[in-house]
């Protein structure tokens, strides 16, 4: 599990990313907000975060020291979903990378 302030920081840059929301103070939101109010409304741009947030190399869960990863099945989204709603969802779903242990 992640905890809530690194969960919010990777789904509020993938937001930011897959909507086009910058500079962040020229588009505050928070996390009640929809997804439909940022501009996420159709199938695509929800697989885009969906895709931002657990394989964004810069701005997602792998770009977090130490990495983390999660399941993208697990972020059971849609347009009526909240800023909230997708934290929380990390937050319970996220975990560490371990890392590959070298084979002999």
């Amino acid at each position: 599990m992640i905890d809530l302030t690194r969960a919010f920081s990777v789904v509020e840059r993938s937001i930011r990313r897959t909507a086009g929301l910058n500079p962040p103070s020229a588009f505050p939101f928070t996390i009640q907000d929809t997804l439909k109010r940022l501009g996420m409304d159709d199938e695509g741009s929800i697989e885009t975060l969906k895709g931002n947030i657990v394989d964004g190399d810069d701005i997602g869960l792998p770009s977090l020291v130490p990495p983390f990863k999660m399941n993208e099945e697990l972020l059971t989204i849609d347009e009526t979903s909240t800023v909230g709603d997708v934290v929380f969802l990390v937050h319970q779903n996220a975990v560490p990378d371990a890392p590959q242990k070298p084979t002999p």
